[in-house]
C-alpha cells in the first residue's frame, strides 16, 4: 500500500487474508489501495494508475483477479462477520436487500426479466432486463455519525430455476 493513511486499514485487511492465497492477497491490496483513493471511475485500470503500479505490473492479472484468482468471497464475508460479532455491542442487526441493476446485452451472464419495484406503480408493473442482487448486510453503528452503516457480508446473483437448468449451476 503506497499511501500512509491506508496503513490504518491494514489490520482490518489482514483479518480477511486467510480467504486469499498469498499472490491473490497482494493483488487485492494493490487494487484496494487504488480503489479507495480513486475519485473518478472505479475501474481496475484506474485503480492501478492511482496505486502507482500502472506500467510496472501487468494489468491482465488484476483484471482476472475477480474471475479467476484463488480466493473466497464467502470466506471474506464470514471473517468480517466474525469480527463484527466481537466488536459490535449487543445483538447484530441484519438486513436483506434485493436490488435490480439494469443491464442489457447478448453476452451478459445471468440476465433476467424482473419487476422494477422502484419504477412500478400499483396500477402498472414495469418489467426490466437486468440482474437482481440479493445482499445480506450487518447494520453497524459508526462513532462519527448518528447513522448506522450497512456492511455487506454476503451476496448472490438471483437466477431463476429455468436459467440455472439452461446454463448449468445451482439455484
Amino acid at each position: 500500500m503506497t499511501a500512509p493513511s491506508l496503513n490504518t486499514l491494514l489490520p482490518i485487511l489482514l483479518l480477511v487474508s486467510p480467504a486469499f492465497t498469498r499472490p491473490s492477497f497482494r493483488r487485492f491490496l494493490t487494487l484496494f489501495s487504488g480503489w479507495v483513493r480513486t475519485s473518478g471511475l472505479h475501474a481496475v485500470t484506474e485503480s492501478l494508475v492511482v496505486a502507482g503500479v500502472s506500467g510496472t505490473l501487468h494489468h491482465a492479472a488484476f483484471h482476472r483477479f475477480f474471475s479467476r484468482a484463488r480466493w473466497s468471497l464467502d470466506e471474506v464475508g464470514h471473517l468480517l462477520l466474525l469480527k463484527l460479532v466481537e466488536l459490535v455491542p449487543g445483538p447484530l442487526r441484519l438486513v436483506l436487500d434485493d436490488t435490480l441493476c439494469t443491464q442489457k446485452g447478448p453476452k451478459v451472464f445471468g440476465l433476467g426479466v424482473h419487476v422494477d419495484a422502484v419504477r412500478s406503480t400499483r396500477g402498472r408493473r414495469l418489467l426490466t432486463f437486468g440482474h437482481v442482487w440479493v445482499v445480506l448486510a450487518v447494520l453497524v453503528p459508526v462513532p462519527f455519525t448518528g447513522r448506522v452503516w450497512a456492511l455487506p457480508v454476503l451476496f448472490r446473483l438471483f437466477r431463476t430455476q429455468a436459467d440455472c437448468q439452461k446454463r448449468g449451476g445451482s439455484t
